[in-house]
């Protein structure tokens, strides 16, 4: 039997979930889950977008974020954030 590494490069990445990046401001969550961003998530395991991503569409809406939230972002600028959770 074959293993996976016979027929595939595995590949590996860095991410933490949005509701740790997010947790004390779930108010912002929820704003940044209705202004139409250009990410699609719902029914799947995990759904990885690049902090800066995320930062930017923040960033061009009307969404007031605060600097410690900006922050969070810009120290995770190397890790995915995991929509899903």
């Amino acid at each position: 039997m074959s293993s996976v590494s016979d027929w595939a490069e595995l590949q590996f990445c860095v991410y933490i979930p949005a509701s740790a990046i997010f947790h004390g401001f779930e108010p912002i969550w929820e704003l940044f889950c209705e202004s139409d961003p250009d990410f699609c998530w719902g029914t799947n395991n995990h759904t990885l977008v690049d902090a800066k991503s995320i930062m930017d569409h923040l960033m061009n809406t009307e969404i007031d974020v605060p600097p410690e939230l900006q922050g969070r972002f810009q120290s995770a600028d190397q890790v995915y954030i995991d929509l899903e959770s």
